[in-house]
């Protein structure tokens, strides 16, 4: 378990900044379904709401529409609302298989 996650005995990863669930369900989905909050405002994601998966800027990012995402991701920074390096230059270097690394 990485020093990251929350230990628990749901069997299930905790992210330490989640709050620990009492109960879950897993439930299949589609992804028209999903939801993501916006921490930066571009296209149709603004800051503080929550827009479709398939609205959002990541969902652009990973069909080919980098900008969408470049927009998104340097509005958020701007906010202090995006901290973690999550720009467009640290996934394309995550991408090449052989330069990936797991976090501690």
């Amino acid at each position: 378990m990485g020093k990251y996650l929350r230990p628990n005995t749901l069997g299930i990863e905790i992210d330490y900044h989640l709050p620990m669930p009492s109960a879950y369900a897993i439930v299949e989905v589609t992804i028209g379904q999903l939801f993501i909050g916006c921490a930066g405002t571009a296209g149709r994601c603004f800051a503080g709401q929550r827009v479709g998966l398939l609205a959002s800027p990541h969902y652009a990012f990973v069909t080919g529409d980098v900008d969408a995402y470049a927009e998104y991701y340097a509005d958020g920074f701007k906010r202090s609302s995006l901290v973690d390096d999550h720009t467009v230059e640290a996934y394309r270097a995550n991408s090449n298989p052989n330069t990936l690394t797991l976090e501690p």
